[in-house]
């Protein structure tokens, strides 16, 4: 049903609301905070190591996590007011998304510290890959939240919150594809051996620690994934939809601790120098070919006899 322009909690039942539920302030209000909070000192290690790409698009997913928590807060007194509603859903569903691309910038340096030789695959496809599987999920999910955004009826929400689950739902693939392939380098690691470069920062105790938050924050962001699939599938009518704690535990506290994970074990702070080292090149030098070899072996010995008669006249 359209939801009246006048309405406020005093005229009408929050049933007609967004949400039928007035949202916690101090709940909220703790994450908006944990959330910002987590900005400067992501800023200040991404300076410091030089993980820019990384670092940035880690810090853009915090913000969109913070002004979604503030969409939120401001539901608790007009949970009637049709833009408050949209920024706490565009936001909380695409920040996420946007914190999961900051996770697939590691792989492949990951891959380069263990060996490139192991791989199945190039470590740029990897980037490529799952940079590109991060786009589609939210291009899907961005016009999902525009449907939403020019609706004016419940109906039409709910269209375009059917398209953000099919966004969703690309993420879920995306993170399931992404666990499995890490998984299957790891076995390949494991049953080949890791090369001899890099031997003594792969034994470091904070990189085996970053590893570990690395996975367990890829496993949180697909179990909040998955929840929001589940939840948006049945419209903002349904059950999960309305159920604040699933929404905060599910959602929230999944999100938060992941990002706490790859605050505190920073790749930067994992890979030291090596992580400049193991950067990738997009392009790879064509190999010069044997004929082409030995035409430049023979420039080089004329010019230095040359070089040699000249000093010889000159003497």
């Amino acid at each position: 049903m359209a939801v009246p322009l006048n309405c406020t909690l005093a005229a009408c039942p929050i049933e007609w609301g967004y949400v039928h539920y007035q949202p916690s302030v101090p709940g909220n209000a703790f994450m908006l905070a944990a959330f910002g909070a987590l900005i400067p000192p992501s800023i200040y290690l991404g300076w410091k190591y030089k993980t820019h790409l990384f670092t940035g698009v880690f810090v853009i997913g915090l913000l969109a996590e913070v002004v979604g928590y503030v969409g939120r807060i401001m539901l608790h007194d007009n949970p009637f007011f049709k833009d408050y509603f949209l920024i706490y859903l565009i936001n909380l569903t695409l920040g996420p998304t946007v914190i999961a691309a900051a996770i697939y910038l590691t792989l492949a340096r990951i891959v380069v510290v263990y060996g490139e030789e192991i791989s199945r695959i190039r470590p740029r496809t990897y980037t490529l890959l799952f940079s590109g599987f991060d786009f589609l999920a939210l291009i899907v999910q961005a016009a999902g939240g525009g449907m939403a955004a020019v609706a004016w009826i419940q109906a039409d929400i709910d269209r375009g919150t059917y398209v953000l689950v099919a966004g969703l739902s690309i993420q879920v693939v995306s993170l399931l594809t992404f666990m499995g392939m890490s998984a299957e380098f790891a076995w390949r690691v494991r049953r080949r051996g890791a090369s001899a470069r890099h031997a003594d920062l792969r034994r470091t105790a904070k990189f085996q620690t970053f590893l570990g938050c690395l996975a367990l924050a890829t496993v949180l962001l697909f179990i909040r994934s998955v929840f929001r699939v589940v939840e948006l599938s049945e419209g903002f009518a349904g059950h999960l939809a309305q159920d604040q704690v699933s929404f905060m535990v599910l959602d929230g506290v999944m999100v938060l601790v992941a990002v706490i994970l790859l605050t505190v074990m920073h790749p930067g702070f994992a890979f030291g120098p090596a992580w400049t080292e193991a950067a990738f090149r997009w392009r790879v030098k064509k190999a010069t070919s044997a004929p082409e070899l030995e035409l430049q072996m023979e420039a080089t010995k004329s010019n230095a006899i040359g070089h040699n008669t000249d000093a010889s006249h000159s003497a």
